[in-house]
């Protein structure tokens, strides 16, 4: 493999879009120098583009701007409930627990690692959108339970 082979493929998503807006500033520098050239005149319009996109090629997308969507998927007894979000989103849900199965229409086939098929019940549902709860959640989720503390409500 080619240097410039291995880089592309150890590179972080930022690093790639860095290059492209880097690509995206000459083009746009190079446009702005024809067109000048071509009319006679200055072309300043050009200037705000070939700004942003020389800014963002040193800094794309600062990490912390970055937030992935997350999905809350709340079950009892292997059942999913309900499915939450922050903000719309579709959620497939491949269920491999089919030896209860009722009616085989109900099944279908789903590819597997291996290149073989497994039966499974799916669905692809949309996730109900709620920021507020989402968010109390997803933060019940990442602060642990002390042993010794009283919850109101929990037994």
């Amino acid at each position: 493999m080619s240097t410039k082979l291995s880089a592309l493929a150890t590179a972080s998503p930022l690093e790639l879009l860095s290059g492209d807006l880097k690509i995206v500033a000459a083009n746009l520098q190079r446009a702005q120098k024809e067109l000048e050239a071509a009319t006679g005149g200055r072309h300043s319009w050009l200037d705000a583009p070939i700004a942003i996109a020389k800014d963002r090629a040193f800094n794309p997308i600062p990490a912390a701007a970055v937030e992935l969507p997350h999905v809350v998927l709340c079950m009892e007894g292997g059942i999913i409930t309900s499915t939450l979000a922050a903000t719309p989103i579709m959620v497939t849900v491949i269920d491999y627990d089919t030896e209860d199965c009722v009616d085989r229409d109900d099944l279908v086939l789903i590819p597997q690692g291996d290149g073989k098929m497994a039966e499974a019940y799916a669905k692809v549902d949309q996730a109900f959108v709620d920021a507020a709860r989402t968010t109390e959640l997803i933060e019940a989720v990442e602060s642990p339970i002390r042993e010794h503390e009283e919850h109101p409500g929990h037994n």
